[in-house]
């Protein structure tokens, strides 16, 4: 698979591409989690400060849940 812009434009343009970071037995997503810290720090050259309402592993989001 492309990264980079190469790879947003495609899973843009086919979202389906996406569809292997959501099925079980696939590569984990976990790493997407922290693609805007790394942007924003290599573009910047400052540090993520941003603090995230919920915490992803801790199953805070009960909304979510079904």
């Amino acid at each position: 698979m492309p990264a980079g812009e190469e790879a947003y434009r495609a899973v843009l343009a086919d979202p389906g591409r996406f569809r292997r970071f959501t099925e079980p037995g696939g590569p984990e997503a976990e790493f997407l989690l922290h693609v805007a810290q790394h942007a924003y720090e290599s573009s910047t050259g400052r540090e993520w400060e941003h603090v995230t309402p919920l915490d992803y592993e801790t199953g805070s989001n009960a909304d979510g849940w079904s």
